[in-house]
């Protein structure tokens, strides 16, 4: 679990602000906020193991993981 944060905070530092956006709406399944308590509470989508590759400059995963929504 480590690496694949470690990893998907790499690839999330390379994208541009459009896909970051992108990206956060396929993880983020919804957003409560408890007015009382002033807090925010992200319910995420569950993920596979995406086999993500961070080396320099490229991105890679394996491609035939078949998760995003349609």
């Amino acid at each position: 679990m480590r690496r694949n944060l470690e990893n998907f905070s790499r690839a999330f530092g390379k994208l541009s602000p459009e896909k970051r956006k992108e990206l956060i709406g396929l993880l983020v399944q919804e957003v409560r906020y408890n007015q009382a308590e002033g807090k925010i509470k992200l319910i995420l989508r569950p993920l596979p193991d995406l086999g993500w590759s961070v080396n320099g400059d490229e991105i890679s995963f394996d491609e035939s993981q078949n998760w995003l929504r349609r």
